[in-house]
């Protein structure tokens, strides 16, 4: 009997023991202002924030960069998820582009100790925005990719010698069984595991070809379980020599401003407000192109109402004919807005909004991706795999 209850009692705690290791986290990343008040309305991040909620949101959050504005994001968070919930973000391109972004950034992790359970702060002139952090049975390692070895800002998305001696250093010293490392740019560009579309090809770590060989090589030797990235809007998972590689896509919801319906909606309503103005309808049309040329010729484009070979190719006087002669199209709806309407769909190439869920025990480790349909829709599982589990 005496043995019988040691060994239960043996067995419990190993349980317990294996229950106080296990954790989950979410990793969302490429907002691109769509967490904005502007934009809180399901089909954008907000929608996607509420998905994570009703799969269960983790111990935390982790963002490999561009969450510009990233005080908007925060705001996001604590009224969806709770201002209590623990947010480590990261840097991408896009949040270099005002300094206001990166002075918030660096004030969540002051001094580099701001953010919970910190580690080891960043290199000189990159204390703030590269942090390691330790997490139960893991180890986190999130690097501004666009620190030059003198300055966070400034650099194109790569790992300096300057940023791989500390990420060395902090690696050797670590003794948790899991590590998890974060940037904002893929090693190499992979195909959606939808679409199949692929941005950024040879223009990520890749572009650096001998510093990202060092840096595979470097997380490779210290057995690093998954670099996770962002960037490419592309949702992906690939294994380079064992190193499994999470692109996170982006959680933006709808990848666009415009559907051809919100299109015409919106000149509609531009000009009906502004019919009692001076401006004619002309000048109020001229306006509002101007003010949404970039999301309006991608529009264009995918309705194939330009003949050029990529809507950055679109000149203003072309856009602003094609923009007015859509207008009048749709408005006469019937087969006219239909065929927009299917044209746009099959051209868009839009990429589905994503998030991942890593579920962290004392055996393995699993991943769950979580897409929308591409157009704003219900977010759902589409992958489910193991990134580690123990053969005993």
């Amino acid at each position: 009997l005496f043995v019988l209850i040691a060994l239960l009692s043996l067995l419990i705690s190993c349980v317990d023991q294996k229950q106080d290791e296990e954790f989950s986290f979410i990793v969302t990343c490429d907002m691109r202002g769509y967490a904005m008040e502007e934009f809180r309305y399901p089909e954008w991040t907000l929608g996607g924030f509420q998905a994570i909620k009703e799969v269960g949101q983790g111990d935390f959050m982790i963002s490999p960069g561009d969450v510009e504005p990233p005080d908007a994001v925060r705001d996001l968070i604590d009224i969806v998820l709770g201002k209590d919930y623990i947010w480590y973000p990261g840097v991408g391109n896009h949040d270099l582009e005002d300094e206001s972004y990166m002075e918030y950034l660096r004030d969540l992790n002051r001094d580099g100790k701001s953010l919970p359970n910190i580690v080891n702060r960043g290199p000189s002139g990159c204390e703030e925005t590269t942090y390691s952090f330790d997490w139960k049975n893991a180890h986190f390692i999130n690097l501004n990719l666009y620190y030059d070895g003198t300055v966070d800002t400034g650099a194109d998305g790569n790992v300096v010698p300057e940023l791989l001696s500390w990420l060395e250093k902090d690696l050797a010293q670590n003794n948790k069984k899991y590590i998890f490392v974060f940037g904002h740019d893929p090693i190499i560009s992979i195909p959606d595991m939808d679409s199949g579309k692929r941005r950024h090809v040879g223009n990520s770590l890749d572009k650096y070809p001998d510093n990202s060989i060092r840096f595979q090589q470097l997380l490779i030797k210290y057995n690093v379980t998954a670099y996770i990235c962002g960037h490419s809007h592309s949702t992906s998972f690939a294994s380079f020599n064992g190193l499994w590689q999470l692109d996170a896509g982006h959680i933006r919801g709808m990848e666009g401003d415009f559907t051809p319906e919100k299109l015409f909606t919106r000149i509609k309503t531009e000009l009906e407000t502004g019919k009692n103005t001076a401006n004619g309808a002309d000048e109020i049309t001229k306006t509002f192109y101007a003010s949404n040329k970039k999301e309006i010729n991608k529009a264009l484009f995918a309705m194939e109402l330009v003949d050029v070979n990529s809507y950055k190719d679109i000149k203003d006087d072309q856009g602003l004919e094609a923009l007015i002669g859509f207008y009048n199209e749709y408005r006469k709806g019937n087969n006219y807005a239909v065929n927009f309407e299917e044209l746009f769909w099959k051209n868009c190439g839009w990429r589905k909004s994503s998030f991942l869920k890593i579920f962290v025990g004392a055996e393995d480790v699993r991943l769950e991706i979580y897409r929308d349909d591409g157009r704003g829709g219900k977010y759902s599982l589409r992958h489910n795999m193991y990134l580690y589990r123990s053969i005993n």
